[in-house]
């Protein structure tokens, strides 16, 4: 057990180490490329601010997800990248679906996307994650002790509005510098 907790905390120092080392490259390129929010009656920041965060973030998941692999191939780490026996998960198109997300934030970033193109975007990325079969197929039976409801067929509207709903929480919340990457990590600790 203990081999495992190295692994997870070896893959969060890599995710971790990575972001931090890619935010002021991130900074200087939205900088260049003028994805920059100034400060207006509709925002809270009283500078200008970088918006291409998300970048360093990506890049912080793609190190540790490389990390996972050579770790899982090399060392004998436990893989992250094992579906459950229900939900047999196809992690290129997962992948795939992360990709999609990640270009449609930068173009947001870089020419403000109208809604429309934005939403769009997050629903192709959610519908690719779907079809990959990362999907919500049942959810617990609040009436019965320790059953579930099999959502069959709605299993992909519900994931494609859940993965969509999210997705623009998060981007709601990024007001402030760091803000949406902090309640990200406190969600993902808990």
């Amino acid at each position: 057990m203990a081999s495992h907790w190295t692994a997870y905390l070896c893959l969060f120092a890599a995710a971790l180490v990575t972001t931090l080392a890619t935010t002021p490259l991130a900074r200087r390129i939205a900088v260049a490329v003028d994805a920059v929010d100034y400060p207006s009656k509709r925002r809270i920041n009283k500078t200008p601010t970088p918006r291409m965060g998300g970048g360093a973030v990506f890049f912080g998941l793609v190190v540790a997800l490389i990390l996972q692999v050579i770790g899982t191939w090399c060392w004998g780490w436990p893989s992250a990248l094992v579906s459950h026996p229900s939900m047999p998960v196809n992690y290129y198109l997962l992948a795939a679906a992360f990709c999609i997300i990640f270009i449609t934030g930068v173009v947001d970033d870089i020419v403000t996307l109208k809604p429309y193109a934005k939403l769009a975007g997050q629903i192709v990325a959610a519908g690719v994650a779907a079809a990959g079969g990362l999907l919500i197929g049942s959810i617990v039976n609040p009436f019965v002790a320790g059953a579930f409801i099999d959502l069959g067929w709605l299993s992909y509207p519900i994931t494609i509005i859940y993965l969509v709903a999210f997705a623009n929480i998060i981007n709601l919340i990024d007001g402030l510098d760091g803000l949406a990457t902090g309640i990200s990590a406190i969600a993902s600790i808990t």
